[in-house]
């Protein structure tokens, strides 16, 4: 790994561990967006927290160009691509959180004047699996929201800026139709279990695997 020495402590830092400040103060923030922008003597840093951008301490122009071909390393892009937008995954844990979930981001460069520009959207799996309860809804909103849902067909449009919850609110609609269907599920077969066990006689068939299979096939559907 390249190190670089810091002016102010006179200490060595590895691109890695600026890499590491970088994602997790985007993670524990709960941005939204990481920005990294060349210019002519250096790299600015943005944050989008709560849909507004906040600047933060700069690189250096030989620091960024060294973080960003990490960061493209990571992402599975070609380094040596400079002249061509590119977009690309990463993943990231926190070294003092090695049994929590990764965070994903999602990475997209774009050729400038004095560099390539990189941007960060955070794909966040623990801010996405909430419970409608645990939304800041009204009551009157939520009530409509549970109507929509409970609609056999239909679409409905969830609109806001940059880092408003737009994609957490649907990942918390699609897991509350996951368990709604799942529970509609599991009232059949209990009601129906007289049936399941006449139609078994009838046609020589045994219990437990019939159910089995219609549970595998009910978790498909779902998209499981």
């Amino acid at each position: 790994l390249e190190c670089y020495c810091s002016s102010e402590s006179n200490s060595f830092t590895t691109v890695a561990d600026h890499l590491e400040q970088l994602l997790e103060h985007a993670v524990t923030t709960q941005a939204s967006d990481l920005h990294l922008e060349p210019s002519e003597h250096g790299w600015t840093v943005r944050y989008r927290i709560d849909g507004l951008l906040q600047e933060h301490p700069s690189f250096s122009k030989s620091v960024g160009l060294a973080i960003v071909s990490r960061m493209k390393l990571m992402a599975h892009l070609n380094i040596t691509e400079q002249r061509r937008a590119q977009d690309g995954r990463l993943e990231y844990r926190s070294r003092n959180e090695l049994n929590s979930p990764c965070a994903a981001f999602r990475i997209a460069t774009l050729p400038t004047q004095f560099g390539e520009s990189l941007v960060l959207r955070l794909l966040d799996r623990r801010a996405t699996c909430l419970d409608l309860e645990q939304l800041s809804f009204s009551p009157a909103v939520r009530r409509a929201l549970l109507e929509l849902l409970q609609e056999p067909y239909g679409l409905f449009i969830v609109t806001g800026p940059t880092g408003s919850g737009k994609t957490t609110t649907l990942y918390s609609c699609l897991q509350h139709l996951h368990h709604a269907a799942l529970e509609g599920l599991q009232r059949a077969v209990a009601g129906d279990a007289a049936l399941w066990e006449d139609a078994q006689q009838v046609a020589g068939l045994e219990h437990a695997p019939r159910l089995v299979e219609g549970l595998h096939h009910e978790g498909r559907d779902l998209g499981d």
